[in-house]
C-alpha cells in the first residue's frame, strides 16, 4: 500500500500587511489548532515516514508540528521551494522523483488550491476544500509511486479542527 496525507497549513495571520505571502506566520487560531490536530494524528496507527513541505512560514510551522508529533527522525522532514503553491503536476513529479520506492507513507504540507486539487485529481471522491489545518489521506494498492499516482486512490483520512470542535474561544 501507498499512503499520502495531504496537510493544509494551519490558519495564518494577515495582521502584518507588509509581510509577503511566503512570510505570513500562524495566527492565534492556527497556533491553537495545530498542536491539537498533531496530537490527534499522532494517536493513529498509520504514520507517515516522510514529510515533504513548502518552506513558507505557515507551512513550515505546520510540518514541524507533525514531524515532532510523529517523532520522526530529522531526515523525515524535507522542505523544498517548489512545494510553495505547487500544482498537481508538480506534486506528482516531485513525489516520483524525490521519494524513494522503499518509503510507502508520506505527508505533503502546503497550500491551497494545489492540495485540494491534488486530492480531487488523484482521489475517487470529490472534496470541496481542505480547510486550514485539515488533513486528507489517499491510499493505493501499488508497487511504487508511479503506479499509485497514475491511478485513483481511496480517501482513508478526513480530519480537520471543526470535526473535533477545536474552534472554541480563543
Amino acid at each position: 500500500m501507498r499512503y499520502i496525507w495531504v496537510a493544509r497549513h494551519a490558519k495564518s495571520s494577515w495582521k502584518f500587511p507588509e509581510l509577503s505571502d511566503f512570510n505570513r506566520p500562524l495566527n492565534k487560531r492556527g497556533r491553537r489548532d495545530l498542536p491539537r490536530m498533531a496530537g490527534i494524528m499522532a494517536g493513529s496507527k498509520l504514520r507517515p515516514e516522510l514529510i515533504l513541505s513548502s518552506p513558507a512560514i505557515r507551512a513550515k510551522a505546520t510540518a514541524e508540528a507533525y514531524h515532532k508529533a510523529f517523532e520522526l527522525p530529522n531526515s523525515g522532514l524535507v522542505f523544498d521551494e517548489g512545494l510553495y503553491h505547487a500544482s498537481v503536476d508538480f506534486l506528482q513529479e516531485f513525489i516520483m522523483e524525490k521519494v524513494p520506492v522503499r518509503v510507502k507513507k508520506i505527508m505533503l504540507a502546503g497550500h491551497n488550491p494545489g492540495l485540494t486539487d491534488f486530492v480531487n485529481q488523484l482521489g475517487k471522491e470529490y472534496i470541496d476544500n481542505i480547510p486550514t489545518c485539515g488533513i486528507y489521506g489517499l491510499q493505493w494498492e501499488a508497487p511504487d509511486w508511479a503506479a499509485a499516482l497514475s491511478a485513483k486512490g481511496d480517501l482513508f483520512c478526513r480530519e480537520y479542527p471543526k470535526k473535533y470542535r477545536l474552534y472554541g474561544p480563543l
